[in-house]
């Protein structure tokens, strides 16, 4: 037996290129949203937010299926209160300070509200509130998110990973399905048929998918070639295509979107895979990393500034991408990295197993 040493299932960092993929991510979002605010040098619209959002699933899918399974074969269960309280230190104080600015600004008459908005805002809903304001509409994706980190670790605790594999293929099979069935016979419901959490949880199922699979596909001759060939690179290629192209809405709820999640997964697995290559040392370089680093207070406080349809100083750009960056490097550094060290004290030392990572791991 190896020797028992404390393994933090908590941090991400050992995990080559995912920070550099979060940092792409969130470019994307930052990118689609700074179009069209006061300043910014006129262009036709190249809107790939969503794309970006999407990869942010897949990935949270992965990392947060990889980090329990390893749990639940050190220890021999999934401790999911501990991991409550992991997730509510790690994303809550900045999500609540941001609530709490939103609402001082509209005290001051800076900005407006509509009616429901910090309630859906407060309660991790804001995926099920269609009719909002731009201030805190962008907290849909990460209700959404909230609400798979409510609901898998106890379906990896209670199910097992059989159980937990069958369930992330019927998300990945049926929320497509569910897509299209909302949008032709709920239409008062459509603007909710890309964010309400069981017509979107298909992209988090293929990040799981992708953690329960990714060992067993790498035995696949095929799809092992795939990756180490130099045709690989036209996957990136084939996604953003299948993501800009809009055919028919049912082609484009079942197939489009399934193609792009399907093959950000196995861009995900190639970085990690191929960290060592010329693209794996981009994603891996400080800057990169850094900005992915910062990505989740990047996201959050992005939308105070980068408002296409508020004309004020700090809406105008390029001050207002640099403020984005200076409210999202103080809520990191002066509320998420101080929260980490609280959190490494929520849980008792968990074992190593052996030929584990010795690398901290963050999600």
């Amino acid at each position: 037996m190896g020797t028992v040493r404390c393994y933090d299932f908590r941090m991400r960092r050992g995990i080559p290129s995912l920070d550099g993929l979060r940092g792409i991510c969130i470019s994307l979002v930052l990118f689609a949203h700074v179009q069209g605010t006061a300043n910014f040098p006129s262009m036709p619209p190249i809107r790939l937010g969503r794309l970006g959002v999407a990869a942010f699933f897949v990935i949270s899918g992965y990392l947060i299926t990889m980090l329990l399974m390893k749990e639940r074969a050190a220890t021999g269960r999934v401790a999911v209160r501990e991991f409550y309280l992991r997730r509510a230190v790690r994303l809550l104080p900045a999500f609540y300070a941001l609530v709490a600015v939103a609402v001082v600004l509209e005290a001051l008459g800076i900005l407006q509200l509509r009616s429901g908005d910090l309630l859906a805002a407060a309660t991790q809903t804001m995926n099920f509130h269609g009719e909002r304001a731009w201030w805190l509409g962008h907290t849909w994706n990460l209700a959404a998110q909230m609400q798979f980190y409510l609901v898998w670790p106890l379906a990896l605790a209670f199910l097992g990973t059989a159980g937990s594999l069958r369930i992330a293929l019927g998300a990945f099979a049926v929320a497509p399905l569910l897509r299209v069935a909302v949008f032709y016979g709920w239409p008062a419901q459509r603007a909710l048929v890309d964010q309400a959490f069981p017509l979107v949880f298909d992209g988090l199922a293929t990040g799981c998918l992708l953690a329960f699979l990714r060992e067993r596909l790498w035995g696949n001759a095929r799809y092992r070639g795939l990756l180490e060939s130099s045709l690989f690179a036209a996957v990136p290629f084939v996604v953003l295509l299948a993501y800009l192209y809009r055919p028919s809405v049912g082609v484009s709820m079942i197939v489009q979107e399934t193609v792009v999640n399907v093959g950000i997964a196995a861009c995900v697995d190639w970085a990690m895979r191929f960290h060592a290559s010329r693209v794996g040392r981009i994603l891996n370089a400080p800057a990169v990393t850094w900005v992915g680093t910062i990505s989740y207070s990047l996201y959050l406080w992005q939308q105070l500034f980068l408002a296409r349809s508020h004309r004020a100083w700090f809406t105008t750009f390029p001050l207002n991408l640099l403020l984005a960056f200076a409210a999202a490097t103080a809520s990191y550094y002066l509320l998420e990295k101080p929260l980490g060290r609280l959190r490494a004290r929520l849980a008792a030392p968990l074992p190593r197993l052996a030929g584990a990572p010795t690398a901290t791991q963050r999600p």
